[in-house]
């Protein structure tokens, strides 16, 4: 159960993470 809390975490930290990457290469 811990490992579904984890991979969100870890998806939400990605997407903010990538989000102003992909924003600063367009």
């Amino acid at each position: 159960m811990n490992t579904t809390q984890s991979e969100t975490l870890l998806c939400f930290l990605t997407c903010l993470y990538l989000y102003p990457l992909s924003h600063s290469v367009s």
